[in-house]
């Protein structure tokens, strides 16, 4: 295993009702769950932060009530600086509480990628001549990336700190063409129903992906070498994996799976060899990074 994988950092920047980008990091300890999918997704997170001194709990606590209320949240972690982005989005609900008998002030932060612009981003399409599936998906991308740069937002809404919506892979496979189109309503719902689905959101950038299709990313192999922890798990149509933390992959791109200790024998015509280039459908993200505790 290689030494690279020891000694995780990370920073959370979380925008305050001061008006002010609060950075809390390492040694500080942050207790993290995060989903990231590609089916149609906003990614979701939870962080637990242990013991922020009582100013800063009070700056960065919002009310799940407080729908209007647009606040920024960043995580990053990685082994060495710079660290890698792992979820960006804004927060649903941030709250400090001490449950009986602990000493541990824990603020509890659970946010989504993207979710307010999903929530409020409407789009008035029509075209009176023919226009192509991939026309109407580039409108509804666009009204998305508009939304998100200029969000309708209330008074006290830290707007300035969201990080505005980016396209990313966009297929040019979706070629059906329509004799006319009108639409006006919610753009997420659309894009989703134009996309069969094959749309996601991770990072702040929207990504378009048909069947078969994936991108680069920056870790291209998965091994033991690399922080594989056991052999793949097989499922019908794709393999789970478990290996040590490693937040520079990304949802949507290719990966190579080397793993010489999957019980597979080439001459049985039924196995599917867990070795070999794949997508990655999903990412769960789940530790503790921390001065004091074991991760």
């Amino acid at each position: 295993m290689s030494l690279s994988k020891f000694g995780r950092l990370y920073e959370l920047h979380i925008a305050g009702n001061d008006n002010q980008i609060h950075i809390i990091s390492f040694p500080l300890t942050c207790e993290f769950k995060i989903t990231r999918d590609i089916q149609q997704s906003c990614q979701e997170a939870t962080f637990l932060l242990y013991n922020l001194n009582y100013t800063t709990r009070n700056s960065i606590n919002k009310d799940f009530f407080d729908f209007d209320l647009t606040r920024s949240v960043t995580f990053l972690a990685g082994y060495s600086y710079p660290l890698s982005v792992v979820f960006t989005g804004t927060v649903t609900t941030c709250m400090s509480y001490r449950d009986e008998g602990r000493t541990d002030y824990i603020t509890e932060i659970r946010a989504s990628d993207a979710g307010f612009t999903v929530r409020n981003c409407f789009s008035s399409i029509s075209f009176n001549q023919p226009v192509t599936q991939n026309q109407i998906i580039s409108q509804l991308l666009n009204d998305l990336v508009k939304n998100s740069q200029t969000p309708a937002s209330s008074a006290g809404a830290l707007s300035n700190s969201i990080q505005p919506l980016k396209i990313g892979y966009v297929s040019q496979s979706y070629t059906k063409v329509f004799s006319k189109y009108a639409y006006s309503n919610a753009t997420w719902p659309e894009l989703v129903l134009q996309t069969n689905g094959q749309c996601f959101i991770d990072l702040s950038t929207i990504n378009v992906l048909a069947t078969g299709d994936a991108f680069q990313g920056e870790v291209k192999v998965i091994d033991q070498t690399s922080g594989l922890l056991s052999p793949p798990k097989r499922y019908n149509t794709c393999y789970a994996l478990e290996l040590l933390f490693e937040p520079r992959l990304k949802i949507g791109q290719a990966i190579q799976v080397n793993d010489p200790s999957a019980n597979f024998s080439p001459n049985n015509p039924n196995q599917v060899s867990p070795n070999g280039t794949f997508q990655i459908l999903g990412l769960d993200h789940e530790g503790i990074i921390s001065g004091s505790l074991i991760g």
